[in-house]
């Protein structure tokens, strides 16, 4: 049961349900670095239905190492690339995000549900200027209810599932 039924997890389900097939590959970043239960933790839907791999921060800089995640990207081919997170103190560098998943072609959800109000407050850069393929956020955490949800979708080309 989903108690909070307009947020960010249906959200992410919805993109998920929408461009990709169960046991397709997507790349999030591991829920014990930061990471959200929707971007592939086992204990969710989303590492249940689809193949997950997983980035996290570098042990000593604590940051995301861009290269790592390319790195795994390379490897493994994932469909979708997330690029967000419920607890990272660092501001994401989206335009790297871009370039990686640009490079594996993969689409790359900006999954902005808890960032959301530091990004219009101007206090971190938009990912919507990188041309992030699509952008999921629900309004309740930065604006509190009601509870409503929204995604940005950019002009992009839909692969053949």
């Amino acid at each position: 049961m989903n108690v909070q039924p307009l947020s960010g997890a249906p959200a992410n389900n919805a993109v998920y349900h929408a461009l990709i097939n169960p046991g397709d590959t997507i790349l999030g970043m591991n829920l014990f670095h930061g990471g959200h239960l929707s971007h592939g933790s086992s204990v969710n839907r989303s590492g249940k239905l689809y193949k997950v791999f997983h980035y996290s921060v570098d042990p000593k800089t604590e940051q995301i190492n861009y290269d790592e995640v390319e790195r795994i990207a390379r490897e493994n081919n994932p469909r979708i690339i997330i690029a967000g997170y419920s607890s990272y103190p660092w501001v994401p560098d989206w335009a790297r995000f871009k370039q990686i998943a640009d490079s594996v072609g993969a689409y790359l959800l900006a999954d902005i549900s808890h960032i959301a109000g530091m990004i219009a407050a101007d206090v971190i850069p938009s990912p919507v200027a990188t041309r992030i393929s699509l952008l999921s956020q629900p309004t309740r955490l930065p604006h509190w209810p009601p509870r409503r949800l929204y995604h940005v979708i950019q002009r992009i080309h839909l692969k053949e599932n």
